[in-house]
Protein backbone atom coordinates (compact mmCIF):
# COMPACT_ATOMS: atom_id res chain seq x y z
CA UNK A 1 0.00 0.00 0.00
CA UNK A 2 1.31 3.44 -0.94
CA UNK A 3 1.46 6.01 1.83
CA UNK A 4 0.89 9.69 1.30
CA UNK A 5 3.97 11.86 1.67
CA UNK A 6 1.92 14.66 3.25
CA UNK A 7 -0.26 14.60 6.38
CA UNK A 8 -4.04 14.68 6.60
CA UNK A 9 -6.11 16.34 9.32
CA UNK A 10 -9.47 15.77 11.00
CA UNK A 11 -11.43 18.23 13.11
CA UNK A 12 -13.64 17.00 15.93
CA UNK A 13 -14.20 17.73 19.64
CA UNK A 14 -13.48 16.32 23.08
CA UNK A 15 -16.76 14.39 23.10
CA UNK A 16 -15.06 11.72 21.01
CA UNK A 17 -11.47 11.69 22.29
CA UNK A 18 -12.08 8.73 24.60
CA UNK A 19 -13.64 6.59 21.85
CA UNK A 20 -10.81 7.49 19.45
CA UNK A 21 -8.29 6.37 22.07
CA UNK A 22 -10.15 3.09 22.47
CA UNK A 23 -11.21 2.29 18.90
CA UNK A 24 -8.93 4.45 16.75
CA UNK A 25 -10.03 7.20 14.39
CA UNK A 26 -13.10 5.93 12.56
CA UNK A 27 -13.44 2.81 14.72
CA UNK A 28 -16.64 3.91 16.42
CA UNK A 29 -19.48 5.75 14.68
CA UNK A 30 -21.63 7.97 16.93
CA UNK A 31 -23.95 8.73 14.00
CA UNK A 32 -24.88 5.06 13.84
CA UNK A 33 -24.70 4.23 17.55
CA UNK A 34 -26.81 7.22 18.60
CA UNK A 35 -29.17 6.93 15.57
CA UNK A 36 -28.58 10.59 14.82
CA UNK A 37 -29.99 10.62 11.30
CA UNK A 38 -33.14 8.87 12.47
CA UNK A 39 -33.43 11.41 15.28
CA UNK A 40 -33.08 14.36 12.90
CA UNK A 41 -35.73 12.92 10.59
CA UNK A 42 -38.14 12.88 13.53
CA UNK A 43 -37.12 16.32 14.78
CA UNK A 44 -37.60 18.03 11.41
CA UNK A 45 -41.40 17.79 11.10
CA UNK A 46 -41.70 19.18 14.62
CA UNK A 47 -39.22 21.99 13.91
CA UNK A 48 -40.99 22.88 10.66
CA UNK A 49 -44.19 23.55 12.62
CA UNK A 50 -42.34 26.11 14.77
CA UNK A 51 -40.39 28.08 12.15
CA UNK A 52 -42.53 31.17 12.71
CA UNK A 53 -41.63 31.16 16.40
CA UNK A 54 -37.85 30.86 16.09
CA UNK A 55 -35.19 32.61 14.07
CA UNK A 56 -32.77 29.82 14.99
CA UNK A 57 -35.03 27.22 13.40
CA UNK A 58 -35.60 29.38 10.29
CA UNK A 59 -31.85 29.86 9.83
CA UNK A 60 -31.01 26.17 10.19
CA UNK A 61 -33.97 24.25 8.80
CA UNK A 62 -32.80 24.34 5.16
CA UNK A 63 -29.45 22.67 5.71
CA UNK A 64 -31.03 20.29 8.23
CA UNK A 65 -33.46 19.11 5.55
CA UNK A 66 -30.56 18.42 3.17
CA UNK A 67 -28.76 16.51 5.92
CA UNK A 68 -31.86 14.44 6.64
CA UNK A 69 -31.94 13.43 2.95
CA UNK A 70 -28.14 12.90 2.91
CA UNK A 71 -27.86 14.99 -0.24
CA UNK A 72 -24.57 14.73 -2.13
CA UNK A 73 -24.89 17.47 -4.73
CA UNK A 74 -23.26 20.89 -4.95
CA UNK A 75 -22.42 20.51 -1.29
CA UNK A 76 -21.86 17.24 0.53
CA UNK A 77 -24.40 16.51 3.26
CA UNK A 78 -23.57 12.82 3.66
CA UNK A 79 -22.51 11.84 7.18
CA UNK A 80 -21.25 8.83 9.08
CA UNK A 81 -17.79 8.66 7.50
CA UNK A 82 -14.66 10.30 8.88
CA UNK A 83 -13.50 13.09 6.56
CA UNK A 84 -9.84 14.06 6.26
CA UNK A 85 -8.34 17.21 4.76
CA UNK A 86 -4.85 18.01 3.45
CA UNK A 87 -5.39 21.48 4.92
CA UNK A 88 -4.90 21.97 8.64
CA UNK A 89 -6.90 25.20 8.45
CA UNK A 90 -9.91 23.40 6.98
CA UNK A 91 -9.91 20.89 9.83
CA UNK A 92 -9.48 23.65 12.43
CA UNK A 93 -12.40 25.65 10.99
CA UNK A 94 -14.58 22.55 11.01
CA UNK A 95 -13.71 21.67 14.60
CA UNK A 96 -14.28 25.23 15.82
CA UNK A 97 -17.51 25.66 13.89
CA UNK A 98 -19.19 22.42 14.98
CA UNK A 99 -19.82 22.57 18.71
CA UNK A 100 -20.51 18.84 19.00
CA UNK A 101 -17.72 17.71 16.68
CA UNK A 102 -20.03 16.40 13.97
CA UNK A 103 -22.05 18.64 11.64
CA UNK A 104 -25.04 16.29 11.79
CA UNK A 105 -24.96 15.95 15.57
CA UNK A 106 -24.41 19.69 16.05
CA UNK A 107 -27.35 20.68 13.83
CA UNK A 108 -29.69 18.08 15.34
CA UNK A 109 -28.81 19.11 18.89
CA UNK A 110 -29.28 22.77 17.99
CA UNK A 111 -32.84 22.12 16.79
CA UNK A 112 -33.65 19.96 19.82
CA UNK A 113 -32.29 22.59 22.18
CA UNK A 114 -34.37 25.32 20.54
CA UNK A 115 -37.54 23.19 20.62
CA UNK A 116 -36.92 22.54 24.31
CA UNK A 117 -36.57 26.28 24.84
CA UNK A 118 -39.94 26.67 23.12
CA UNK A 119 -41.28 24.07 25.58
CA UNK A 120 -42.44 21.65 22.88
CA UNK A 121 -43.75 18.74 24.93
CA UNK A 122 -43.32 15.95 22.36
CA UNK A 123 -39.61 16.75 22.16
CA UNK A 124 -39.08 16.90 25.92
CA UNK A 125 -40.89 13.61 26.52
CA UNK A 126 -41.04 11.21 23.57
CA UNK A 127 -37.78 12.16 21.85
CA UNK A 128 -35.94 12.36 25.16
CA UNK A 129 -36.86 8.75 25.91
CA UNK A 130 -36.00 7.53 22.42
CA UNK A 131 -32.66 9.35 21.90
CA UNK A 132 -31.13 9.93 25.35
CA UNK A 133 -27.58 10.37 24.02
CA UNK A 134 -28.61 13.39 21.97
CA UNK A 135 -30.04 15.05 25.04
CA UNK A 136 -27.03 14.10 27.16
CA UNK A 137 -24.63 16.00 24.91
CA UNK A 138 -26.79 19.15 24.81
CA UNK A 139 -25.29 20.60 27.99
CA UNK A 140 -21.70 19.48 27.41
CA UNK A 141 -19.37 22.32 26.44
CA UNK A 142 -16.98 20.33 24.28
CA UNK A 143 -13.63 21.76 23.20
CA UNK A 144 -12.45 21.65 19.57
CA UNK A 145 -9.79 19.08 18.72
CA UNK A 146 -7.41 18.67 15.79
CA UNK A 147 -6.21 15.22 14.78
CA UNK A 148 -3.05 14.94 12.70
CA UNK A 149 -2.32 11.79 10.70
CA UNK A 150 1.26 11.98 9.42
CA UNK A 151 0.93 9.05 7.01
CA UNK A 152 -2.17 7.49 5.49
CA UNK A 153 -2.35 4.54 3.11
CA UNK A 154 -4.05 5.62 -0.11
CA UNK A 155 -6.02 2.34 -0.10
CA UNK A 156 -7.82 3.65 3.01
CA UNK A 157 -9.19 6.70 1.20
CA UNK A 158 -12.06 7.67 -1.08
CA UNK A 159 -12.82 11.09 -2.46
CA UNK A 160 -15.12 13.29 -0.38
CA UNK A 161 -18.06 12.13 -2.52
CA UNK A 162 -17.22 8.45 -2.07
CA UNK A 163 -15.45 7.85 -5.36
CA UNK A 164 -11.88 6.84 -6.19
CA UNK A 165 -9.38 9.26 -4.63
CA UNK A 166 -7.18 9.21 -7.74
CA UNK A 167 -8.45 12.46 -9.28
CA UNK A 168 -8.26 14.36 -5.98
CA UNK A 169 -4.74 13.09 -5.35
CA UNK A 170 -3.67 14.01 -8.88
CA UNK A 171 -5.00 17.57 -8.43
CA UNK A 172 -3.17 17.92 -5.12
CA UNK A 173 0.07 16.62 -6.67
CA UNK A 174 -0.21 19.11 -9.51
CA UNK A 175 -0.80 22.02 -7.15
CA UNK A 176 2.12 20.90 -4.96
CA UNK A 177 4.37 21.02 -8.02
CA UNK A 178 3.23 24.50 -9.04
CA UNK A 179 2.97 25.97 -5.53
CA UNK A 180 5.33 24.09 -3.21
CA UNK A 181 4.96 26.71 -0.46
CA UNK A 182 1.27 27.50 -0.83
CA UNK A 183 -0.40 24.30 -1.99
CA UNK A 184 -2.18 23.60 1.31
CA UNK A 185 -4.08 26.89 1.08
CA UNK A 186 -5.29 26.08 -2.44
CA UNK A 187 -6.27 22.50 -1.49
CA UNK A 188 -8.56 23.42 1.40
CA UNK A 189 -11.62 21.75 -0.12
CA UNK A 190 -9.90 18.68 -1.60
CA UNK A 191 -10.96 16.29 1.13
CA UNK A 192 -11.18 12.54 1.57
CA UNK A 193 -13.31 9.88 3.24
CA UNK A 194 -11.61 7.37 5.48
CA UNK A 195 -12.68 3.78 4.74
CA UNK A 196 -11.14 1.96 7.72
CA UNK A 197 -9.99 2.90 11.22
CA UNK A 198 -6.57 4.35 11.95
CA UNK A 199 -5.15 3.13 15.25
CA UNK A 200 -4.61 5.60 18.06
CA UNK A 201 -0.83 5.14 18.00
CA UNK A 202 -0.70 6.44 14.40
CA UNK A 203 -2.25 9.84 15.12
CA UNK A 204 -1.53 12.96 17.15
CA UNK A 205 -4.24 14.92 18.98
CA UNK A 206 -4.29 18.57 20.08
CA UNK A 207 -6.80 20.85 21.73
CA UNK A 208 -7.45 23.97 19.67
CA UNK A 209 -7.11 27.06 21.86
CA UNK A 210 -8.84 29.88 19.98
CA UNK A 211 -7.50 33.38 20.63
CA UNK A 212 -9.61 35.21 18.04
CA UNK A 213 -12.49 33.89 15.96
CA UNK A 214 -13.26 34.92 12.42
CA UNK A 215 -15.15 32.64 10.01
CA UNK A 216 -12.27 32.30 7.52
CA UNK A 217 -9.26 33.08 9.66
CA UNK A 218 -8.98 31.71 13.19
CA UNK A 219 -6.15 32.81 15.45
CA UNK A 220 -5.34 29.75 17.55
CA UNK A 221 -2.67 27.64 19.15
CA UNK A 222 -2.47 23.86 19.52
CA UNK A 223 -2.11 22.13 22.87
CA UNK A 224 -1.00 18.50 22.39
CA UNK A 225 -2.86 15.96 24.54
CA UNK A 226 -2.50 12.24 25.16
CA UNK A 227 -5.33 9.95 24.21
CA UNK A 228 -6.87 7.95 27.07
CA UNK A 229 -5.29 4.49 27.30
CA UNK A 230 -7.15 1.64 25.64
CA UNK A 231 -7.96 -0.50 28.66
Amino acid sequence: MAKLDFPLYHGTCTLFVESIGKHGLGGWDPIKEWRVLECLQKVLPIAEKHTASSEIIRNNIGNAQLMAKQVNGGLNFQHGAVYLSPSRETAVRYACGKKKGSELISRTVLLIDELCRLDVKEVKTDLFKEYPEMFNVMDIDAAPVLIWIPQVDTDMLLSERGESPADTLAKIRGIQTRLPDGWELVCQQMNFRLTQPISADEISVSLIAVRKWRPYQIDYSLLPIDLPPNE
